[in-house]
């Protein structure tokens, strides 16, 4: 096998590791018709293969294949609770590092468990701007930080 067979051969593999995972990421980067770049498919048994890309339109597009509502729900799964987070998952956080992440669980020991944002403020080294680094990525109980 030459060069190029090696890599394509590569691709190949890749391609069918992900599909055999049942996922299929679309993104055509510098387009915008309100989708974006990233949104992924998610395939079962059931569902039919994702489009060919001679199917789809000649306008600029990043296709969405996870409905709002799916999106939402995965968006909550993958957050991090403050409330039970053990330091390594709140340092997955943007802008939570190693000292943080203690600061948190330390208020959350001493105070108990966060009951709003305003709470998560009072955490030393937490302000504004780190509040606004992790929104969308953690979570109070069953309230996503938006």
């Amino acid at each position: 096998m030459n060069k190029i067979q090696k890599i394509l051969a590569g691709i190949l593999l890749v391609a069918l590791v992900l599909s055999l995972h049942g996922i299929y990421r679309f993104t055509e980067i510098g387009r915008d018709d309100g989708f974006s770049p990233g949104d992924f498919l998610t395939v079962d048994a059931e569902s039919p293969p994702p489009p060919d890309s001679s199917d789809l339109p000649e306008t600029n597009f990043a296709l969405r294949f996870l409905s709002q509502e799916e999106q939402r729900e995965l968006q909550f799964e993958l957050a991090v609770d403050l409330n039970t987070a053990d330091l390594e998952e709140l340092q997955r956080l943007h802008r939570v590092g190693e000292s943080t992440a203690r600061n948190i669980i330390r208020h959350r020991e001493t105070h108990g468990p966060f009951r709003s944002e305003n709470d998560v403020l009072d955490v030393s080294g937490i302000g504004p701007t780190t509040l606004d680094g992790f929104r969308g990525e953690a979570r109070i109980g069953d309230t996503l930080i938006e």
